[in-house]
């Protein structure tokens, strides 16, 4: 998997301040879209009370990386990450699964590869709060065996993992 520039393709991504906010991922081939119209359902609800700037990049449907192995296969990314704009205190990748019985595995390896790869070109040591979440909100509980995977993708990945039905930017 080479090195990319994951800003290279910032022309869907969105710089917002909104204090609440949601992101929409349509089943279609469009990448995921912010917006504050409560009339359309969204995917993950974001609550910045602060109203940090940020920018929110899709990655699903908009960043191509090709497999190593099988140049004509993307590989499996997260739906988008969201990082500060104008320093460098949060970055965050996020995995929306909407499915009652969508596999908690396949969330984090989408995570996981989306991480490698932005590794490759960006450096995330300078990131204060590194978050990945796996926002379901049919069933954001995290079950007490699920301890064990958090801890291990915080060792794998240096960031911390989150299960969830909505995101709060820390402050």
């Amino acid at each position: 998997m080479p090195g990319i520039d994951f800003y290279q393709f910032k022309d869907c991504s969105c710089v917002t301040d909104e204090a609440l906010f949601g992101v929409i991922d349509k089943a279609d081939s469009t990448p995921v879209q912010v917006t504050t119209d409560r009339r359309l359902q969204w995917g993950t609800t974001i609550e910045n009370p602060e109203r940090k700037t940020l920018l929110v990049l899709p990655v699903d449907k908009n960043v191509k990386i090709r497999k190593k192995d099988n140049e004509n296969n993307k590989e499996k990314l997260c739906d988008f990450l969201m990082r500060s704009h104008v320093d460098t205190a949060i970055l965050c990748f996020v995995e929306l699964k909407d499915k009652k019985k969508s596999p908690l595995s396949e969330g984090i390896e989408q995570i996981g590869t989306t991480i490698n790869a932005y590794k490759l070109y960006h450096s995330v040591d300078c990131f204060q709060y590194k978050r990945a979440y796996i926002v379901n909100g049919r069933h954001p509980h995290v079950q007490s065996a699920q301890a064990n995977i958090m801890r291990d993708f915080k060792r794998d990945f240096g960031f911390v993992l989150r299960m969830a039905s909505n995101i709060q930017i820390p402050t």
